[in-house]
């Protein structure tokens, strides 16, 4: 999902910044075809953004987002089971992206 979002988003013109994965080869290739920074660091997430998305599994989103709370931006999730409640009290503005 994140490939397929973000080379789209990056092919209409917006800026994407930043890709975190788990894996930091993972994170290198798909940064290298959005020419964005790559890192394996949530530390290193820009602390202001227009919108964040978590493109994971559903079961790592609750846990990402709380490692995130000083983020500010909008925050999104795209997994499939999820509502958006799983960001009620962590951030002011949320939703989700089923595409």
């Amino acid at each position: 999902m994140a490939t397929h979002l973000s080379r789209h988003l990056h092919a209409q013109g917006h800026s994407i910044d930043y890709v975190w994965s788990r894996s930091l080869d993972s994170a290198r290739t798909l940064a290298r075809q959005v020419e964005a920074r790559a890192s394996t660091k949530l530390s290193e997430l820009p602390r202001q953004a227009d919108f964040y998305v978590l493109a994971v599994p559903d079961e790592a989103v609750s846990g990402l987002a709380k490692d995130c709370t000083d983020c500010r931006g909008i925050w999104l999730h795209c997994a499939g089971a999820l509502s958006m409640q799983v960001f009620k009290g962590l951030f002011p503005e949320y939703g989700v992206l089923y595409p």
